[in-house]
């Protein structure tokens, strides 16, 4: 931060440059260099420039976009976060359920999140748990739909730590299918 800092007081601080302190201060940023400075620095402001664009009342978009900690990453630091670690899809299982296609009738949409029925973003910081959250998001959403009650908080861990024998590796990958299995068999 104290490099942050006197750079930014160097000359008048811009716009960017204190959102970008603050964005270091929120995060507990620390870069080791000027140059490491200026680049993450350039990072945010362009994804800076994207959420505005995305959240701009004429862009039409439904959703909108925030800055998180990744913000001051390159495009290549944060794409080597993302994907499956080296694990083989599973095979189609014959116990899968494909959606009835007449559940919402034609040119009628539903927001559940408007409808109380989804939960907020969750971070599963440097674990590869995707599939655990997919999983508990998905069965979350159906039992609030399908009770009309607000979804309960089910266990990301508890699939991450006990699911292993159904062919899941913890923080290593998995897959919500195998974590279906898991769970119709060990919770009731």
């Amino acid at each position: 931060m104290t490099l942050a800092l006197g750079v930014a007081t160097a000359s008048a601080v811009s716009t960017h440059e204190f959102k970008f302190m603050e964005f270091v201060a929120k995060h507990n940023k620390e870069y080791k260099t000027v140059e490491e400075f200026n680049m993450r620095f350039e990072n945010y402001r362009q994804m800076d420039f994207e959420i505005e664009k995305i959240n701009h009342p004429d862009a039409g978009n439904t959703h909108t976009a925030a800055h998180n900690k990744f913000s001051d990453y390159t495009r290549e630091e944060y794409r080597a976060m993302l994907g499956l670690k080296g694990m083989t899809p599973p095979a189609k299982s014959n116990n899968v359920h494909e959606a009835d296609e007449e559940f919402v009738p034609n040119g009628q949409t539903v927001n559940w999140v408007t409808k109380g029925n989804v939960w907020g973003v969750k971070d599963q910081g440097g674990c590869g748990s995707c599939w655990s959250f997919s999983t508990t998001g998905a069965l979350q959403s159906a039992w609030s739909i399908k009770t009309g009650n607000a979804p309960p908080s089910l266990s990301e861990q508890q699939l991450v730590d006990c699911s292993h024998s159904y062919g899941n590796d913890g923080c290593m990958g998995g897959w919500y299918f195998y974590a279906w299995n898991y769970l119709a068999v060990n919770v009731s």
